[in-house]
């Protein structure tokens, strides 16, 4: 791991599993919740630096295989305690209405 500054928009909670740190970032350069990028990190507090470790992308299909059939789109988010996992979605939904929508809500 190479030491370097704290970057990257946040997707989810700092977790420890098996005493190793992880962060998840949001990764949208191609659409917003295109995928998450999950870092392996470590902080040395006597000489303060931080280290970080890029270690996985986790896209929609990693989670469910099944999602992108049911219409998600994205994911954004993801925290996990214990056995537990969340992800916050993207639902894709066409609707002819949606740019009067938003002329609506922004401009009336």
């Amino acid at each position: 791991m190479e030491y370097y500054t704290l970057v990257g928009r946040p997707a989810g909670n700092i977790f420890i599993k098996d005493g190793i740190y992880y962060r998840p970032t949001q990764f949208g350069i191609n659409e917003y919740g295109e995928k998450i990028l999950v870092y392996r990190f470590e902080f040395d507090s006597i000489n303060k630096k931080y280290r970080e470790e890029k270690i996985k992308d986790l896209s929609l299909a990693d989670f469910d295989k099944n999602l992108e059939k049911k219409g998600f789109k994205c994911c954004h988010t993801y925290n996990t305690c214990d056995e537990f996992e969340v992800i916050d979605t993207k639902y894709a939904k066409f609707s002819l209405l949606k740019p009067i929508y938003w002329i609506i809500k922004h401009f009336v």
